[in-house]
This record gives structure tokens, sequence and C-alpha cells, in this order.
């Protein structure tokens, strides 16, 4: 299912969007962007300021902002308990009805697709992935994609004609 954007809206413009909301801590707990976000399970209010945070690397991820080359213009983040979970990638953007919204791809994304959830979120006994198999299934298997995830957001955060 297709998201629409807001035609016009500037790198300068969501900066200012995010920065009126109280930055991306707030942002994140906006109820449309909890609404976004609750499609996979992960702690999406734990927001990743940096690629390397606390030495967790995400060495294929681009954090910051983005035009998307249908010209949607999005910032990139990422976000999941460091101490438990692999991040889940999504972009911040605004809607066509003015309010920030976020899309998490699945195309070049590193989530657990069997459960619906970051890698870590669930345990074994839960059908899902940890310990030593987390960090090989995750860092060798799934590392972001920023191409794929750009061609992901791309096709699905569209302008409406």
């Amino acid at each position: 299912m297709s998201r629409y954007a807001k035609r016009g809206v500037t790198k300068e413009e969501l900066e200012r969007r995010i920065a009126d909301a109280g930055g991306m801590e707030e942002v994140l707990w906006l109820p449309k962007i909890q609404s976004d976000l609750k499609k996979i399970e992960f702690y999406s209010t734990v927001w990743f300021p940096e690629q390397d945070y606390e030495g967790f690397i995400m060495p294929d991820y681009e954090i910051g902002f983005d035009t998307l080359e249908n010209g949607v213009v999005v910032f990139w983040t990422a976000a999941g308990d460091i101490d438990a979970e692999f991040p889940v990638a999504f972009c911040v953007y605004v809607g066509n009805d003015g309010s920030l919204r976020a899309y998490i791809p699945k195309d070049g994304n590193a989530y657990d697709t069997k459960t619906k959830s970051a890698f870590g979120h669930y345990g074994e006994e839960e059908g899902g992935v940890e310990g030593d198999e987390l960090e090989e299934v995750v860092l060798d298997e799934y590392n972001f994609d920023m191409d794929l995830l750009r061609k992901d957001a791309g096709n699905r955060i569209l302008f409406k004609s």
C-alpha cells in the first residue's frame, strides 16, 4: 500500500518539523509515528543518533537526511534496544496531511521476517534468533542495504497526483 508525502517539503522544513516536535527522541512518541512503526515489533522509542552507537556498528546504513529518487525528502534513522536487538531501519517524512510519518522498508532492512520483529526481540523459545546465531545471522547475512532501502521507500512513499 502506498504512503503519500506532502509536495515541496525541503530538507530544512523536515529538519524544522523534527526540531519543533522536540527532536527524534520525541518524534518517536508521536501517535502517527508509533502507528506507522507497529508493523514490526521492536523497541521503537530507543533511537540511534549515530552510525556507531556505543560500539554497535551499522556499517552499511546512513543516518540522516536524504532525497529519494522520486523527490521525497526523508530522514533515515534506526531504533531498537541496543542490549537485546539489532536495530530496525526506517525513515521519517512529512505526510500529505502535514504530519510527520514513518515508513519501515522491507527490502534492504535487517529484521526477522518470520516473527515480524527485530532480530533479538524474541528469544529462540519464541521462534526468534539470539546469542551467537543473532550476530552471525544479522551481521553476516542481513545487514542494511541502503540502495534497497531507498528503492523500497521510493516505491512506497509517493506524491498524490
